[in-house]
């Protein structure tokens, strides 16, 4: 678990994992990992009484403000991998329509070539022996 300690960093690891929803998923449970030590640490900031090395008066409040701050960078952090695993997701779906659309229009696309170019004999063997393999395999 790297602590992300600037923007530029964390922009630069976003891009790295590119669109592997596995690696984002995991980066975003980092980024929750270090949002709940950082809370964990503020919270115990805040009860404990003042002893040995701990802040007091204005230190105290800076040391809390820094912490607060750098919860609120990890919240923007985790919405915008959230953000980008949105768009991950829009753009492969609309590969997926694009794959799925040219599938059939292709099929016919070349039947029609196919019926063009082939004497009718040979097509309408291919015909068969298409007819024979789909048998087959159960899809008819």
């Amino acid at each position: 678990m790297d602590n992300i300690h600037t923007e530029i960093e964390f922009l630069e690891r976003l891009n790295r994992l590119g669109c592997d929803r596995h690696k984002l998923i995991s980066f975003m449970d980092e980024i929750d990992a270090w949002k709940r030590l950082l809370k964990s640490q503020l919270k115990q900031s805040s009860s404990e009484p003042v002893k040995g090395r701990t802040p007091i008066g204005r230190a105290r409040m800076t040391h809390h403000r820094k912490l607060k701050d750098k919860i609120s960078f990890y919240i923007e952090y985790r919405d915008k991998v959230r953000q980008k695993l949105r768009e991950c997701g829009i753009e492969q779906r609309k590969l997926n329509r694009v794959e799925s659309s040219k599938a059939p229009k292709f099929l016919a696309a070349f039947m029609q070539a196919a019926e063009n170019e082939l004497d009718e004999e040979v097509f309408l063997e291919i015909e068969v022996k298409a007819m024979t393999l789909l048998r087959d395999r159960g899809d008819v």
